[in-house]
């Protein structure tokens, strides 16, 4: 609070008023903000969650300031969607709790060994255009209302798949898909037999001549990106 406002309260309270509320004031009274034009903010607000304060005023044909008191009198507030990298079933989350709970007791069984041979591929598309970001997708919740939720991913006919695998040591390899191609890991769990690094070399390009050292112990394969959503188990796939 300024000087200013501290000096005009303690005058206000000093000759005698405890009030902290507005006294009425001359004027033309305030008309827009009345009980009628309250219940058709909040039809249009219940019609479409994304409708903008300017929308409203211009509908309605009353001012900015008083839509948004009024929009503020019913309880809302705009509020965006939270992002999540997939939409789960029910289903889909009690098998990432199974896989979960499966990955610890290997981790308490075999140890640090065990996050060293985990190979982990996974495939996302890549769009040729900017996705919804979060504030054109904000909506008008009251404040007791649960968060909505978003993927982050949208469906375009303009994009490329593209597939990435790393290890403890990081970075192993990038690929973009060609048209009508197979999902990369589908092919790996199917073809690879050796050394994580051959194995996907061979994959992408056939006749490439890149080999590596055999790994010195069994890998494991993680797909993170699955076509229902859902992470498969790690499963022993690349032997030495």
């Amino acid at each position: 609070m300024g000087t200013s406002s501290v000096r005009t309260w303690l005058k206000h309270f000093k000759d005698g008023n405890t009030s902290i509320e507005d006294e009425p004031r001359s004027g033309r009274p305030r008309t827009a903000s009345t009980e009628r034009n309250k219940e058709r903010v909040d039809e249009l607000i219940e019609d479409d969650r994304r409708v903008t304060v300017d929308t409203i005023a211009r509908k309605l044909g009353i001012g900015h300031s008083a839509v948004q008191e009024m929009i503020e009198s019913l309880g809302y507030r705009k509020v965006c969607a939270r992002w999540v990298p997939r939409l789960l079933t029910e289903d889909h989350k009690g098998q990432r709790e199974i896989i979960t709970l499966e990955l610890l007791q290997r981790y308490r069984h075999e140890g640090d060994d065990f996050l060293l041979c985990i190979v982990t591929g996974d495939e996302s598309w890549f769009h040729h255009f900017e996705p919804e970001t979060k504030w054109p997708s904000t909506e008008w919740h009251h404040l007791n209302s649960p968060s909505k939720e978003k993927a982050k991913t949208v469906p375009s006919a303009e994009k490329v798949m593209g597939t990435v695998f790393w290890d403890a040591e990081g970075f192993i390899l990038a690929k973009f898909l060609e048209p009508g191609k197979p999902s990369m890991l589908l092919v790996m769990s199917r073809r690879c037999t050796s050394s994580v690094v051959h194995c996907a070399i061979n994959v992408l390009d056939e006749t490439s001549s890149c080999m590596t050292t055999p790994a010195p112990t069994p890998l494991a394969s993680h797909g993170s990106n699955c076509k229902d959503g859902v992470g498969s188990s790690f499963t022993p796939l690349l032997q030495p």
